[in-house]
């Protein structure tokens, strides 16, 4: 048996999809199963965490609280300490715990735990979780049947443990009866940290017996070693609140707290990701919050000192600010921030709160307090931007609102050529136009498909790509991306475009991608300065638009063109205007000649280290 591509792929699907259908567990008993190695005692500095006597201790105090007959069986890898020692203080009465040789595996620790367990269900635990009685008699309710449980658990985000997230990845946290043990098979026996439960998920899930579903009751210990977690040791000091292991460290920057929705696919994510990665390499110490999620398309970008935190609600805010008392918290696109100002969900005052607008329509304007405070600030991505918040709240003082001139890698975004056979279609065929974003309504991408139709009436051979999309790491706006996803996908299918359009989802080269176009489309109802018109445009693709946001100014040097609409929603005339731009675009001899000139517009005014430069000066002078 193999971990496959695929368990990560149904584990992202997993949760909520497949609720538990609890029954009757008549007499049944349990037969909790554990596996430890390097999990009695672990170091951090000069603090000691015992997560396994903590494990067990928390079994104990359970197992007194249920009326069914409970054994806990333990696999030990030569842990440090006294394994046995630990079982017999816990007041456990049916316990077993054997010793194993040989190199590290899960799997194997479990399934001869399993062997040698007696009774009719089986809990199978990480040795760093803590239970309860309610989870416990849970347990014996969902697999009363014949299903396999997989509960999500909360883990712990700091040493202190004061904070908490979900963690939809795996911790090897399942149970069935005996009999459906025996049936789907022993767990993954392999060599490595985790996957386990999402490979044995990906089993079940194969015989209709998957059920999962959250579970506050069930908690995550936090250690030095968490792999998915990769808790950076200045987050842990700041959430310890521990100043000596600061000055140790030296820190002499700001600390900055940045609070955003999500991690995933749009451009505001993005703009946290580089944001935080810029005040990080100039010496701040910065945490990034987030109200939906840590997960998605862009957590990987991450510089390693960066810690990332969840808070999902205002009061989740006011104590995140109150335990890290940040110089400097900066709010990007963050309506859980604006709630907890009002409600007054925290009592530290940084020196700055800055609130940051991507646009200057009522959904940014609401963003902003009705009162803007001494040592409260706006920051935005462009003049356009400024000037329009100013008119939308002209009781806001200029001196008030700062602009950081967005930016992007033009290192990584270059022109080149894109990988053969990245596109699915066969032959002659282009022009290509392309697109790329989250589905969402101001996208208008079901406007760009009917573009397609009207160019291919005189260009039989034109195509449409676009990249992006839908995130499934972000579970809280997967329905709205998806739902508006199927809109398009009715209009291209309304519009018979169905083998000329390619949407490529998700994509781990976004160069590549807009490599393959020949003019790169944007067709929104409104926008501020796009990141991936500034990416397209390094990459050497010119551009046809609709005259949005701050696009008068990138293009006023050169780039692309762009097509004047009336109003929010373009007209069939509009849609014909924008149609013979793409095709003006497109046979120009010096269509190369126009996207270098974007490129060199890019250079001039939006790269990355631009931006770093802006935003370090900008967190200095607000942090005096």
């Amino acid at each position: 048996m193999k971990f496959t591509k695929a368990d990560i792929d149904n584990r992202a699907e997993r949760r909520n999809h497949f609720t538990p259908r609890p029954g009757d567990p008549g007499k049944a008993s349990l037969s909790i199963v554990l596996t430890t190695f390097r999990r009695t005692v672990v170091k951090h500095g000069e603090r000691t965490m015992r997560l396994f006597p903590r494990c067990i201790a928390s079994i104990a105090n359970a197992v007194k609280r249920v009326d069914f007959p409970v054994e806990v069986i333990v696999t030990d890898w030569e842990d440090f300490g006294d394994v046995d020692s630990i079982l017999d203080r816990s007041g456990l009465k049916d316990w077993e715990a054997f010793k194993i040789r040989g190199k590290f595996s899960r799997g194997v620790g479990l399934n001869q735990a399993a062997a040698r367990s007696s009774n009719d269900v089986l809990l199978f635990l990480d040795s760093d979780i803590l239970v309860t009685a309610p989870f416990l008699r849970r347990v014996m309710a969902c697999t009363a049947g014949r299903d396999v449980y997989f509960p999500v658990c909360q883990r712990a985000i700091g040493p202190s443990e004061r904070f908490w997230e979900w963690c939809d990845k795996g911790y090897g946290l399942m149970a069935m009866r005996r009999e459906t043990y025996a049936s789907i098979g022993p767990i993954l026996e392999r060599h490595k940290w985790g996957g386990e439960d999402d490979h044995y998920y990906s089993r079940a899930l194969e015989q209709g017996r998957a059920v999962s579903e959250y579970r506050k009751d069930l908690l995550h210990m936090w250690h030095p070693t968490s792999r998915e977690w990769r808790i950076r040791p200045y987050l842990a000091s700041l959430v310890a609140q521990d100043a000596e292991r600061e000055r140790e460290r030296g820190a002499q920057g700001a600390s900055v707290l940045i609070l955003g929705e999500t991690l995933g696919l749009g451009g505001a994510e993005k703009l946290t990701i580089h944001i935080a990665n810029a005040l990080a390499s100039g010496g701040h110490r910065v945490v990034v919050g987030t109200t939906v999620t840590t997960h998605g398309a862009f957590r990987c970008e991450l510089r390693e000192e960066v810690g990332v935190v969840q808070a999902k609600n205002p009061q989740a805010i006011g104590r995140l600010i109150d335990s890290l008392e940040p110089t400097v918290i900066i709010g990007n696109n963050c309506h859980a921030l604006r709630a907890a100002m009002e409600r007054r969900n925290f009592q530290h005052r940084p020196r700055n709160l800055t609130i940051l607008l991507h646009g200057f329509g009522e959904w940014s304007l609401r963003l902003i307090p009705k009162a803007l405070q001494d040592w409260q600030s706006i920051l935005t991505m462009s003049e356009q931007a400024r000037e329009g918040i100013l008119r939308g709240r002209p009781d806001i003082s200029p001196e008030s609102v700062y602009i950081a001139q967005t930016g992007i890698d033009a290192d990584l975004f270059t022109p080149g050529k894109p990988p053969p056979g990245l596109l699915p279609w066969k032959g002659k065929f282009g022009p290509v136009f392309g697109s790329a974003g989250r589905y969402s309504k101001e996208k208008a991408l079901g406007s760009l498909v009917k573009i397609l139709g009207i160019i291919r009436r005189t260009h039989p051979g034109a195509k449409l790509v676009h990249f992006g999309g839908s995130d499934a790491g972000v579970k809280a706006h997967k329905r709205h991306w998806d739902f508006w996803g199927d809109d398009l996908k009715e209009v291209i299918e309304a519009e018979g475009l169905g083998e000329h359009v390619h949407l490529a989802g998700l994509v781990d080269s976004p160069v590549e991608w807009l490599r393959t176009m020949d003019v790169f489309c944007l067709t929104s109802d409104f926008e501020d300065l796009p990141l991936v018109i500034l990416e397209a445009m390094a990459t050497g693709i010119p551009l046809v638009s609709t005259e949005v946001g701050a696009l008068p100014v990138v293009l006023k040097d050169g780039g692309g063109v762009m097509v004047h609409k009336a109003r929010e929603s373009m007209s069939e005339q509009e849609l014909e205007d924008f149609a013979a731009a793409a095709i003006k675009m497109a046979k120009r001899k010096d269509r190369k000649a126009v996207g270098k000139k974007g490129r060199e517009a890019v250079l001039a005014r939006y790269s990355l280290e631009a931006l770093k430069a802006r935003l370090l000066e900008y967190v200095e002078e607000v942090s005096r």
